[in-house]
Order: structure tokens, then sequence, then C-alpha cells
């Protein structure tokens, strides 16, 4: 079966059509349905797995950190112990081009952070022998990568994507060199794709969310036609298992799969046109869903994966989101929620990385998960719930699907229209630079 067009709707209803009815509340039964079905990590099996799980990240971190000193003092910096230096000293040492200040100034949060150098106010201390012997360090770095490996060979993938990167920075920070040509070699997916293979689990668990709330809302009222909409769904990370999921019910379901840019509606198209009850439409979700020809208040559920983080304003994006939802409708979102510096280093090369214009957690486009609370709760969301395989508080979780329900409120537009300027397009993802950036 071929793919359907996507249907220009517009904002505005019919005179003297009633006004569409709120969706019945489901957050609970959904989230009971999730939690009780077999867990998605191994990793919970046992507390001895989960501490195992911490070191290697830890470890990973370690080395990330070791690669970017290595990095730096082959640029020519850092290499004298207790040298004293200024922040822009350093920026012009190193040559940093101007449009990779910000990802500077993060770069050299993380090598305080290690305890690399000291920041006193401008001032920049390369640690001392006795505070670090920073030569041992580099000096030990192999040996390292190998042991981190033998522990947990599924990170050759990513330390495959930190050295390219790294190897890259000469050229990249100094703008000899376009990032994307780093990231995306020829058009490539398959460096980054080692990044977006390590969240295959929270991408399971959000198909398990949106078969349970659909399963959930026929057996209810079987006469129901059930809507759900994609934002960002890019070339299908989410949307594949999600429609196999759904392809049983599809009689009873429409499905717009959208995204900012044209070649990732058509690539969806081609791809996934064989369920009859998807759509494919463009949308941008920083502007008004509405001037963009989609219809107010008709959605059941919005879905979005590593995606909404890549937007100027949190809280005018999730305005827009809700506009297009039903009272009561389900706002599901997987989200990174705690920064690792792999990510900084790699998706940091990006300009779209540092378009946010509104509080994210420091030297990243990324919210924790209090942070996603506040700002649903800010526009209207209500109840929200945080599932994870991982045994963690929520303010410690890496990566959380996030669930909570429209109030109904009615939304205001015009307080969140977006500014005149345009966007600086964000690009941390697989795809062209045209579109928005995710991560997974």
């Amino acid at each position: 079966m071929g793919a359907r067009p996507g249907r220009r709707r517009g904002a505005a209803r019919p005179a003297g059509r009633p006004p569409v009815p709120a969706a019945p509340s489901l957050l609970a039964e959904v989230e009971e349905a999730v939690v009780t079905r077999p867990r998605v990590y191994e990793v919970e099996s046992s507390l001895t797995d989960l501490a195992a799980y911490q070191d290697t990240v830890a470890e990973l971190s370690h080395v990330c950190r070791v690669s970017l000193l290595s990095t730096f003092r082959s640029m020519g910096a850092l290499c004298e112990a207790g040298e004293r230096t200024t922040r822009d000293g350093l920026r012009d040492r190193l040559a940093v081009a101007p449009q990779h200040g910000r990802l500077f100034d993060a770069l050299l949060g993380l090598l305080a952070e290690a305890g690399y150098v000291r920041l006193d106010g401008d001032a920049v201390i390369t640690a001392e022998v006795t505070e670090h012997d920073l030569q041992a360090e580099v000096d030990q770095l192999a040996a390292r990568k190998r042991a981190l490996l033998e522990r947990a060979p599924d990170n050759d993938g990513l330390l495959a994507v930190l050295d390219a990167c790294l190897r890259a920075y000469p050229q990249v920070l100094t703008g000899r060199r376009d990032p994307l040509d780093v990231l995306f070699p020829g058009g490539s997916f398959d460096l980054m794709d080692q990044i977006y293979k390590n969240q295959q689990q929270t991408n399971a668990l959000m198909v398990q969310v949106v078969d349970a709330y659909v399963r959930e809302r026929l057996a209810r009222d079987p006469q129901a036609r059930v809507t759900l909409l994609e934002i960002g769904a890019g070339t299908g990370g989410t949307s594949r298992g999600v429609l196999a999921a759904l392809e049983p019910h599809g009689d009873r379901l429409r499905y717009l799969y959208t995204d900012l840019g044209s070649s990732f509606v058509q690539y969806g198209a081609k791809e996934y046109g064989g369920h009859s009850f998807v759509e494919f439409r463009q949308l941008d979700v920083e502007r008004s869903p509405q001037e963009q020809g989609f219809a107010a208040g008709e959605v059941d559920v919005v879905i979005a994966s590593n995606v909404l983080h890549a937007t100027r304003d949190i809280g005018r994006t999730l305005t827009h989101a809700k506009s297009l939802m039903r009272p009561g409708g389900l706002l599901a979102l997987f989200e990174i929620t705690r920064l690792h510096e792999l990510l900084t280093i790699a998706f940091g090369l990006l300009e779209g990385w540092w378009a946010f214009e509104d509080e994210r957690l420091p030297g990243s486009p990324l919210l924790s998960v209090p942070m996603w609370r506040r700002a649903t709760e800010r526009v209207g969301f209500r109840g929200m719930r945080v599932l994870s395989g991982m045994p963690l508080r929520e303010d410690r979780l890496s990566e959380s699907v996030l669930l909570a329900e429209s109030d109904g409120a009615p939304v205001d537009l015009t307080r969140a229209a977006a500014p005149a300027v345009p966007a600086v397009t964000p690009a941390p993802a697989p795809r062209p630079p045209r579109s928005r950036s995710r991560h997974r």
C-alpha cells in the first residue's frame, strides 16, 4: 500500500462544529502496564550489575577527559605544570574560531572538573604535578581504553566517535573544517549511529508506552479513532517500532509522521508508507502548528524522541505541542536527561547544540528530569511520570521517558510566538544540516 498524502487541515473548525471532546486520563493505566512488563534493561537484574554499569560510565567519562587533555596538549596548550594564562590567552593559543567559543568554555569546564586546570576568575592554571601528573595521565590513556573495552566491549563504537572527533579538533576548532564532515563523513550516519544504537532500550520503552495507551483507549471505547503525532520523526528511529506495534489497530488510528525537513518527510513516506494509517507532513514545532495547517486540539498522543531540547525555547515548544492536543491528551517524550562528556565533545561541535536561549543543563541544550517537570507544569501539563529501566533517582537518570497529560486549558500562542530572528539550524543528529537535531 502506498503512503497517504498529508491532509492540509487548518486551525479553525467549521462553524457550528462542536469542540473535540477530552481524551480520557490514562496516565496511571499506561504507567502500570509498562512497569509490570519484563524490564527493558537487563542491568536492573541486580545491584552488582548496576554498580558495574555506573563504573563503566565513570571510566568512559575519565577516558573522554584525558583524551581531551591529550588533544589540547597536542595543540600546544596545557603542557607546563603550574602554567598560568587567561581564558582569552588559551583561546588564542588554540586559535579557536568565534563560532566555537561556547564549546571552548564547556571543554575548559570539563578539564576543570577533572582537576587538570584550575579556574580563578579569568585565570587558567594548569595543575601542578603534585595535583595531577598530566603526562602520566596521557601516557596511560591507551591502556585505560583497552581495559575499558575488555570490561565493556560494546563501548568500542563510542570510543570510535571520541577518537574521530578529537583527531579533527585541530582543524574544526580553528574553523578550517566543517564539523558535519567529521560527524557524518560523506553524508554517512554510520559513525554517529554508534551513539544512537545505545538508545535502543529506551526506544523500546517508548514503544511499550504508546502501545499500552492505544490498547487501553480502544478497550474503553472500541469505536474511538485515536490520533497520534510524532514531532521530529527523522529517519524513524522511534517510529519504526511504534508503527509495527500499532499495525494491528491501524483501522482505528491516524498517525502523523512529521519533521522539520522535507527530505525526512519524504524518507518516512518511502520507508513507512506501507502503513495505511500514517500521513507524512512537515512541521516546525518552533512555530505555531496552526499557522502551518495543523488543526488545534485534535491529537490524542504527541510523541517526540530526543528532539524538543533542540529548540530555542522549551516553554514555547511545549506550548506549540500542547496546542495540537485534546484536553487529557498524552505527551510522551524520550529525552537524554544527564550530560556526558562525549556528547559535549561530539555534538558540541555543531552550532545547533548552542542555539538554546533559556535555562538548560550547564554546557548543553539538555534538561534534567526536574527541569522537564517544571517546564511541562508551567505550560499546563499535569501528572508527569518518569519511566526508566534504571533504578536511580530521577535526577540521576541519563535517559528518561517522560509522560504528562494536557490540562486542556487554552493555549496562548501569542505569548509563545517565535522571535523574528531566524533560528540557527540545529544539527546534532543523523540528518542533513537543514533539519532539527536529535541524539538517538
